[in-house]
């Protein structure tokens, strides 16, 4: 899926959109939202951010409605948009997250776990930021490198956008 390099009327775009990256805080189970994910419309200012995972590779997700029309993914829960652009995570999502047996059934797979303090970027298929249900994918720098065309062309900031296979 991300190294096709040819498109057909049968296969989805492989191109790719870098909108910008966020932190997940250190105390709190929150990420800083980029401002990108507004001004793509893929998020609106005091809206709710929906927390979903790709069952198929487990790759996390963000969208401004729960992912319900496909069984591939799985939305777990959702927050608040608060004023300054952050936005709390589920639990679930957290690698060091302990569960409890009400809800040890919403664990997610590590793929799509998070660590305290760690950078995510927000990248995009052709198609996810349109619609009524708008999405976009949550890596981490691992996650980024992988699919680049160019090692060198991790720079440590995505003040450029990163040209993906």
């Amino acid at each position: 899926m991300w190294d096709d390099e040819t498109e057909t009327s049968e296969q989805p775009s492989t191109d790719w959109y870098f909108i910008g990256s966020g932190n997940i805080n250190h105390d709190e189970h929150r990420i800083n939202l980029h401002d990108g994910l507004f001004e793509e419309g893929i998020l609106e200012d005091g809206g709710r951010v929906y927390w979903s995972y790709d069952r198929v590779v487990g790759t996390l997700i963000l969208s401004n409605a729960e992912l319900t029309n496909r069984e591939d993914f799985n939305t777990v829960d959702s927050r608040s948009i608060y004023d300054n652009r952050v936005s709390g995570l589920p639990a679930e999502f957290f690698s060091d997250y302990g569960g409890d047996a009400n809800r040890d059934s919403r664990q997610v797979p590590e793929n799509a776990q998070v660590k305290r303090g760690e950078r995510r970027h927000f990248l995009y298929q052709e198609g996810m930021a349109t619609g009524e249900t708008r999405s976009c994918y949550l890596l981490t720098d691992d996650g980024i490198t992988s699919r680049l065309k160019g090692s060198n062309q991790l720079e440590g900031n995505y003040d450029t956008i990163p040209d993906f296979f």
